[in-house]
């Protein structure tokens, strides 16, 4: 809330009280309501489903939320073609770089929220941390990615989109550094064995998040730009559930009826070698991203 409150106060401050106008403008109720009903069909179940044991509805609702997706793409192509202004730009879905970058965010911000998971439950559960000593015992990687975000800016300018490269595999290498150690300590892990480790996934991850957006829309037109960052804003909430839904499944799976550190510890370490290979198909799918970040492409 205290957040909340400043950033609202900061807008009233120095953003501009209102946009340029657009003639023909309007909003699109009903490809919001598709939208809403989509996401949520397919996100909930996502979520809910494996603690309920993967009911029949858990499935039905996925596929119902691939149907009303569809409507939904069928209902912008239409406003397209008759003129009116659509929510989502369907071209930006033709461009092969745009959708390369739909398919990075899925990796990266899946392998983000299925590590924190794994991490969260192994310290928290396994090794009975609370939850603010399990926040002090993670903190290397959020104090990292600051390093590796100032990295990246000074990176960007000169390799482009190699510096996603290089960031996602230091992430990924830390996440396998954090895995060895899980293995060789098992229930007798700490915090301080895994510092290092955790900041140098950090380290990567932070080196990802700066340039991500600015390569991925230098694929795309001027007037593509807001439908193609909202809709990437919208995919990041879809990968954080889905790394948490696969992440999740594995790690309990694994862990079955077991209990204590060496239980919850031997699930992390297997649970995080699916975010891995989140990263791993990241990682692919920028091989297809524009060569440079936007303000350069341009």
């Amino acid at each position: 809330m205290p957040l909340g409150l400043a950033a609202v106060a900061a807008g009233r401050r120095f953003l501009p009280g209102s946009a340029p106008a657009t003639p023909g403008l309007r909003l699109d109720a009903s490809s919001i309501t598709l939208a809403m009903i989509g996401g949520f069909a397919l996100v909930y179940p996502l979520i809910q489903g494996r603690e309920h044991g993967w009911p029949a509805w858990s499935f039905a609702l996925l596929a119902g939320g691939v149907i009303t997706l569809a409507a939904f793409g069928r209902l912008q192509a239409r406003r397209a073609r008759q003129g009116r202004t659509p929510l989502v730009e369907p071209s930006i879905l033709r461009r092969r770089a745009y959708v390369a970058g739909l398919a990075v965010v899925l990796g990266f911000i899946g392998a983000m929220g299925g590590m924190m998971i794994a991490l969260n439950v192994m310290f928290q559960t396994g090794l009975g941390l609370t939850p603010l000593a399990c926040a002090v015992a993670t903190v290397a990687i959020p104090v990292a990615a600051i390093g590796g975000s100032i990295s990246s800016s000074a990176l960007l300018a000169k390799i482009g989109r190699t510096t996603m490269h290089i960031g996602i595999v230091t992430m990924g290498a830390g996440l396998i550094v954090v895995d060895v150690v899980m293995r060789s300590a098992g229930g007798g892990v700490t915090a301080w064995d895994l510092a290092g480790p955790l900041a140098l996934t950090g380290f990567g991850m932070g080196m990802v998040f700066v340039p991500m957006f600015d390569v991925i829309l230098a694929g795309v037109a001027p007037h593509e730009i807001g439908s193609a960052s909202g809709l990437l804003e919208s995919i990041q909430q879809l990968a954080m559930s889905l790394g948490i839904a696969a992440v999740g499944t594995v790690l309990f799976d694994r862990l079955g009826n077991g209990h204590g550190a060496v239980a919850f510890v031997g699930a992390s370490d297997h649970a995080l070698l699916v975010a891995v290979a989140f990263l791993v198909a990241a990682c692919a799918a920028v091989f297809w991203l524009p060569r440079h970040a936007r303000a350069a492409h341009a």
